[in-house]
């Protein structure tokens, strides 16, 4: 019996070790304290080389055509031809044709037509966008009409890359005479509406306006003459007659007469001071 005492006590302190509450299990296993950690941090590039195989060759070639029908004669090459592997950047000669330049110019738009004054369209404003990125001013780069800036641009381009701008055609020329002829004519057409113009807001002369008046007080007299006469009474004596009535010697004919002179002589002058009419 003593021995089974001491197995036993033994058995349960051992149990005894074995055996956690709920709340001791956790705190054995709960996270330390936390504290400061420090590690080395490099910075450096990460970089990854790939090899790979292939065949280094030209693209497709792009077909070039140059406009040369202006030239007036073969379109022949003069000078300028570039060296194999050139690069060819905005505003740089490419070839010259014929001892006139062959510019190049950013644009997805070919050339397909010859651009001159009062022409329209996308062309001409691929032209101002491409002239403008230059930092040449080359007018309203939202306006698609070829005008004087956008020859003025075209003009500076030329001499920028060393070359006199192109003459005019005959046709061109002898337009440029009859606009010109036309600019003088209407110069003195101008120049006249501008003398008459002066000449009506002016209004009459001061001897003009005295003279309509005088008319004026001249008919209102005569007027006033006949009127007067026609209401003056005069008697004729008759021998035979001691009794006879008054007779009127005036003229209703001179009254009338004279109130038309009258009406006549007002119409003018109020015509003479009337404010002029200056819409042509």
């Amino acid at each position: 019996m003593a021995a089974v005492a001491v197995v036993s006590l033994a058995g349960g302190l051992g149990l005894s070790q074995l055996i956690k509450s709920p709340a001791e299990a956790a705190a054995a296993t709960a996270p330390p304290a936390a504290g400061p950690i420090t590690v080395p941090v490099e910075s450096r590039v990460l970089s990854n080389d790939v090899t790979i195989r292939g065949d280094v060759r030209y693209d497709d070639p792009a077909q070039i055509r140059i406009e040369t029908g202006d030239l007036g004669g073969p379109a022949i090459v003069t000078g300028h031809v570039p060296d194999v592997g050139t690069t060819l950047e905005a505003a740089s000669v490419a070839l010259e044709v014929a001892g006139r330049p062959v510019i190049v110019l950013v644009g997805a738009l070919p050339t397909y037509r010859t651009l001159s004054a009062g022409v329209s369209g996308p062309d001409v404003l691929q032209l101002k966008s491409a002239l403008a990125a230059l930092g040449i001013d080359a007018g309203d780069t939202a306006s698609d009409r070829y005008d004087a800036a956008t020859a003025a641009g075209v003009i500076a381009l030329y001499h920028r890359v060393g070359y006199e701008p192109p003459t005019p055609s005959k046709a061109l020329a002898d337009a440029l005479v009859a606009a010109r002829d036309q600019i003088a004519q209407a110069q003195d057409a101008l120049a006249a509406a501008q003398r008459a113009r002066v000449k009506a807001t002016a209004g009459p002369a001061q001897s003009e306006l005295i003279r309509l008046d005088a008319d004026v007080r001249s008919a209102q007299q005569d007027l006033d003459d006949a009127t007067a006469a026609c209401a003056t009474v005069t008697t004729t004596p008759d021998p035979t007659a001691t009794d006879s009535p008054a007779t009127t010697t005036c003229s209703k004919s001179a009254v009338v007469r004279a109130q038309g002179t009258l009406d006549a002589a007002e119409a003018l002058r109020a015509e003479g001071t009337a404010a002029p009419d200056t819409s042509v």
